[in-house]
């Protein structure tokens, strides 16, 4: 059975889910470790790695219909001060990586079970959710708490990592993005020429066609942006 299958099944087995935080942009290490809120205080293996258990939940990973991206929290119990302790000494863990793993019990290794596995799958799992630490909201001695957010909205982060311009080809006319090897064609406003000395691309979608017109174009801006409000 494939975990397709068993999203469609009327009695599936239970949904585990799984986190690493990679703390090394911090220096620090990486942690792995699952929920024991719900009396699973032992240990899970998955995919031959060793997940600890840690009183904690996790909130608001599920995608809106409205298209707003989601803001992740976890939440973890500050157990004598552990967790905020760990926090400190990596800087809150800003901009470390949070990875969500999830499958179900009947996939995981033979070794989380007394009689073994048969069913057992290290590839039957939901794709990763891939998250990072923004801030750390909230702290008190019985609670520890971390926003995450996607690389889209890392602070100082653009994606794509180049300005977004509508009507604006920024490649180098004649260069490498741009391709065109041709003879004259236009001047700089589009005005026909044979003159190579005036030979100069207007950087429009207009310029892009006089060169390529039955081609695709190599234009660089981004048209469909303007006709977003």
């Amino acid at each position: 059975m494939t975990i397709h299958s068993e999203i469609r099944s009327l009695s599936p087995s239970q949904l585990i889910e799984l986190f690493v935080l990679d703390a090394g942009p911090q220096g620090g290490p990486s942690y792995y470790f699952h929920s024991g809120l719900s009396g699973n205080m032992t240990p899970i293996v998955w995919q031959g790695v060793t997940y600890t258990p840690i009183p904690m939940e996790s909130t608001d990973f599920e995608t809106k219909s409205n298209g707003a991206l989601p803001s992740p929290r976890i939440r973890f119990a500050n157990m004598q001060g552990a967790i905020a302790a760990e926090a400190r000494q990596f800087n809150g863990f800003a901009g470390c990586r949070v990875i969500r793993k999830r499958t179900f019990a009947r996939y995981l290794d033979a070794v989380n079970f007394p009689n073994g596995n048969h069913e057992a799958d290290p590839y039957q799992c939901l794709p990763e959710d891939i998250w990072y630490v923004d801030r750390r909201p909230h702290e008190d001695y019985d609670i520890v708490e971390f926003e995450l957010v996607s690389a889209m909205e890392l602070r100082g982060v653009k994606i794509p990592r180049r300005q977004i311009i509508a009507s604006c080809c920024p490649s180098v006319y004649r260069g490498a993005e741009c391709g065109y090897t041709g003879p004259p064609v236009a001047d700089e406003l589009n005005a026909p020429t044979a003159d190579p000395s005036k030979d100069m691309c207007s950087k429009s979608l207009t310029g892009c066609r006089f060169r390529f017109p039955n081609k695709p174009l190599p234009f660089g801006g981004f048209p469909g942006t303007g006709m977003i409000r």
